[in-house]
């Protein structure tokens, strides 16, 4: 089999992923290279293929084009080993395209439909994926360091061990991610929808998430130190042994979230709603409650030395034992005695 020439390759592209997968396939996936190639706006999907037109009337042809975009193809565009940095492909549909190991360094992907694709592995650094779809995609391992994802639909993705180091993901879709070991340290996550995400023991340092929401999210032994969550809405999370020393969760949201022996040392929980959240066993040492809601909130032996809780509500309606190392009375509320205490 002949191999073309980058020409060749972009005009097959150009006409549709039939011919373009079965050159790939007679070539048995030799590596191609297509840097900097100008690729925006085609559909590589394979739902919608102009080229398969029929001999029949033009109304015959509509309905099958109709039929065709609902139905999942068997195989979308097939660029395995083919390296794509500096291209464009912006705008592009590649829903299922197998981009395994790929390097996509520095492409332009704004607005790119990348739902259900096969993305393990690649290198996306530096890519600007602003406002894509990558709903359902496959990340898995992927190198997100620096990337744009600003808007972009990530909701269902595997981003497992995923380096997302620095990546802008601002007001993004997230929900029911799979984030489990990523890396998202000082990764942008501002007004970002994560709820019902598995974050277990991802990298979340100096990650900003404010105003972000992580309802029902999976946080246990994630390692969130430095991270703010100014305003985030974190009720119900599973927090269980997150470290969040000299984190910042002003004014948040952490109704009924679980942060049993979380280390809370030195954070910042000032204006914060715990209502019936679970803090039994944690470290709260040097934490700053002030204006915090304890409501219902369990405090069995946590580590309360320290911490600044003179103008803390509702302590007296903390689930509290004699198991709490409380901070010295005048970091307590006026008036307030801890139980069983002498003091």
């Amino acid at each position: 089999m002949r191999l073309r020439n980058r020409d060749e390759l972009i005009k097959l592209l150009r006409g549709g992923i039939n011919d373009f997968n079965s050159y790939r396939e007679k070539t048995n996936y030799a590596p191609l290279d297509l840097r900097q190639a100008d690729l925006s706006g085609l559909n590589l999907s394979g739902a919608f293929d102009s080229t398969t037109k029929t001999k029949t009337g033009a109304l015959e042809n509509l309905v099958s084009n109709i039929v065709n975009l609902t139905k999942k193809p068997d195989k979308g565009a097939n660029l395995y080993k083919v390296n794509l940095s500096l291209v464009d492909m912006s705008n592009t549909d590649l829903r299922w395209a197998n981009m395994r190991g790929d390097s996509l360094y520095k492409s332009n992907l704004t607005g790119v439909n990348l739902s259900e694709a096969d993305l393990s592995g690649v290198n996306l650094s530096f890519a600007n994926l602003a406002n894509s779809d990558l709903m359902r995609s496959n990340l898995n391992g992927a190198d997100l360091g620096e990337v744009i994802l600003e808007g972009s639909n990530l909701r269902e993705t595997d981003l497992y061990k995923a380096n997302l180091i620095m990546a802008k993901l601002s007001n993004a879709n997230l929900v029911n991610s799979h984030l489990v070991w990523a890396k998202l340290g000082e990764a942008d996550l501002t007004g970002a929808n994560v709820a019902e995400a598995d974050l277990y023991k991802a990298n979340m340092i100096m990650a900003k998430l404010d105003k972000a929401i992580l309802t029902n999210a999976i946080l246990r032994r994630a390692n969130a130190e430095q991270a703010s969550f100014i305003g985030g809405d974190l009720r119900g999370a599973k927090m269980e042994e997150i470290n969040l020393s000299r984190a910042t969760l002003a004014f948040s949201s952490l109704i009924e979230a679980d942060l049993r022996e979380a280390k809370l040392t030195e954070a910042n929980f000032s204006g914060t709603n715990l209502k019936r959240a679970n803090l039994s066993n944690a470290n709260c040492t040097g934490v700053n409650f002030t204006d915090a809601d304890f409501t219902g909130t369990n405090l069995c032996g946590s580590m309360l030395k320290d911490a600044n809780m003179k103008y803390a509500k509702n302590l007296e309606k903390a689930l509290v034992n004699e198991f709490i190392t409380w901070p010295d009375k005048d970091l307590l509320p006026e008036g307030f005695i801890p139980p069983g205490s002498e003091m």
